[in-house]
C-alpha cells in the first residue's frame, strides 16, 4: 500500500544475489506437479531444455583508443593495433561475466580460441587449468 493506492508489486533479482537466501524463502511453498509425471522426468525434461539455450560467449582479443575523427575515418582494409598482442593470451566472457582465460588462434582454417584455465565459482584470480 502506498498513498491510496493498494496492488502487487513484482520485484525480479539476479539468482546470485538471492543464492545464499533461496532455502528459506522455498519453506512453506508447495509445488504443483503434473499429475502421472515423476520428479525424474521433470528434472531430465528440465536439463535437457536448459543444454540447448542459447548463451552468448565473447572473446576479448585487446583494445584500441580512438579518436571520433579517426572512427569517422576508417574504411575497409583498416588496420587497428591493439595495445597487447592477443597472441598474450584473452579472456572469454559467458553472458558478460569472465569465465575462461585462454589464446586466441586458428583451427581447421576457422579462428578459434583454446582454453587454458577456467575461472572457478568464487576464484577471482582464474582456476586450475581445464
Amino acid at each position: 500500500k502506498m498513498n491510496d493506492v493498494t496492488g502487487m508489486i513484482n520485484v525480479c533479482l539476479p539468482y546470485v544475489v538471492m543464492e545464499t537466501a533461496i532455502h528459506r524463502l522455498g519453506q512453506g511453498t508447495t509445488y504443483r506437479r503434473t499429475p502421472g509425471v515423476s520428479a525424474e522426468v521433470m528434472r531430465t525434461a528440465l536439463e535437457e531444455s536448459a543444454a540447448s539455450a542459447p548463451v552468448e560467449v565473447k572473446v576479448d582479443l585487446g583494445r584500441v583508443d580512438l579518436t571520433l575523427q579517426e572512427i569517422l575515418g576508417l574504411s575497409v582494409g583498416d588496420v587497428l593495433r591493439l595495445h597487447a598482442p592477443c597472441e598474450s593470451g584473452a579472456e572469454a566472457l559467458v553472458q558478460g561475466r569472465p569465465l575462461m582465460n585462454g589464446s586466441p588462434g586458428r583451427f581447421r582454417g576457422n579462428l578459434a580460441f583454446r582454453v587454458e584455465s577456467i575461472h572457478r565459482a568464487g576464484d577471482e584470480e582464474g582456476g586450475d587449468p581445464a
